[in-house]
């Protein structure tokens, strides 16, 4: 893919799919569902709550609240599990740090419980948690800068 690409010219060259979405109303998410509708795909989000993906999305995507409400005969191409607590907002503690990993490793262990009774099994796992950039301007051993030194020199 090259850099000046739209993401539109990219989607428009795929055939249609279905996805079943975790995190589809999240930072990263949001922005994939809707290059998915504007394509045309077929998208399942399951969601905490439906009504933030009305309101993000209308009523063109199928919303779940449990994996118990697809059949075990719902087909889906691809998986894509961006579920998590958000990593930003309320200091690490240790509560705060298992409280990011059980949002992650629950979600997960929950889709791999429906992934062994569906009897159509998607062709594609797409798995990313706490996509983001941590600064670190004014830490002198921060990896980040020394990395930045090694490539000047």
């Amino acid at each position: 893919m090259q850099a000046s690409q739209p993401l539109d010219s990219i989607f428009s060259k795929l055939t249609l799919h279905r996805y079943l979405i975790t995190g589809g109303t999240g930072f990263i998410g949001t922005a994939l569902v809707q290059q998915l509708l504007r394509h045309g795909d077929h998208v399942t989000l399951w969601v905490r709550k439906p009504t933030k993906v009305q309101q993000r999305f209308g009523y063109g995507v199928r919303c779940i609240t449990s994996l118990d409400e697809l059949a075990a005969d719902d087909a889906f191409d691809t998986i894509i599990n961006l579920a998590g607590a958000p990593v930003v907002g309320p200091p690490w503690t240790a509560g705060r740090r298992q409280q990011l990993l059980d949002s992650r490793v629950g979600v997960t262990q929950s889709l791999l419980t429906w992934l062994a009774r569906t009897t159509q099994k998607p062709s594609t796992w797409v798995q990313a948690s706490a996509i983001g950039f941590m600064a670190c301007a004014h830490l002198k051993n921060c990896w980040m800068n020394k990395a930045m030194r090694a490539m000047a020199s």
